[in-house]
């Protein structure tokens, strides 16, 4: 299973997270303290934090919504609405 770096700066973290595949990170998302959850979807482009979410199990998805700001859960919600 891969490591994410997050002591990297935004910018390598990115380009790390863009490398992964959606279902690679939702299989070490429960290993991410609360911090290291935030900081990933402080990086994540929108397209990356959907296909995330549609890999999540139910609990994972609420706690992932739970964690985003409501500017963040608007647009997540209506690209799950186009999708």
């Amino acid at each position: 299973m891969r490591k994410i770096n997050f002591k990297s700066h935004d910018e390598a973290l990115k380009k790390q997270l863009l490398k992964m595949h959606p279902y690679d990170l939702s299989l070490i998302y429960d290993t991410l303290d609360e911090d290291e959850k935030r900081r990933l979807f402080h990086v994540m482009d929108l397209e990356s934090a959907s296909d995330l979410f549609a890999e999540l199990d139910k609990e994972q998805q609420q706690d992932m919504f739970e964690l985003l700001e409501l500017n963040q859960k608007k647009q997540l919600l209506k690209s799950l609405e186009s999708d």
